[in-house]
């Protein structure tokens, strides 16, 4: 059986003030992501020079502004992982995320997707990211749970890793 790969796919957009936080964070995960595809919306800010030191550790793309659904989907199409996690730029992952996420689906290989909990987070008076409030999603059983997201998604997307080929 080989190993998992996932590909976290970041889009952004004048967000040079977070994107460091939020990068460094993704690269020091406890089991590395295959890659980190960050695409840079067309920030105008300085997101670019913030990115440059990473080098090859990010596959870095820029494209002209088109909204962050544009961006994901220029990330999906460059995307090699099996499984995908579409990260925020202002957002701060635990360094453990992807292989609690691995984890569990590990215990369930066919599930498409698992979510989980998160914490809030806020701006610090330092200027970084500060660890707020914890959300939990609502459990529902099995044959309730489509019935319930189709009422109201009451996960976040960036909390998700979800199998390519669902994007696909």
């Amino acid at each position: 059986m080989t190993a998992a790969t996932v590909t976290v796919i970041v889009p952004t957009f004048n967000r040079a003030k977070y994107i460091n936080e939020c990068i460094d964070s993704l690269l020091a995960q406890t089991v590395p992501a295959m890659e980190v595809i960050v695409v840079d919306d067309g920030s105008d800010d300085d997101t670019a020079g913030r990115l440059a030191p990473y080098g090859q550790r990010i596959h870095y793309i820029h494209k002209t502004n088109g909204g962050k659904p544009s961006a994901v989907n220029l990330g999906l199409q460059q995307a090699q992982g099996e499984w995908v996690w579409i990260f925020d730029d202002d957002d701060v992952a635990l360094p453990d995320a992807i292989e609690q996420r691995l984890a569990v689906l590990a215990k369930q290989p066919d599930a498409d997707f698992v979510y989980s909990s998160h914490c809030l987070g806020r701006d610090g008076p330092d200027q970084r990211i500060e660890q707020g409030s914890r959300y939990t999603p609502p459990q529902y059983p099995h044959e309730r749970f489509f019935l319930e997201i189709m009422r109201g998604c009451f996960f976040h997307l960036n909390s998700a890793l979800v199998r390519r080929s669902l994007y696909e």
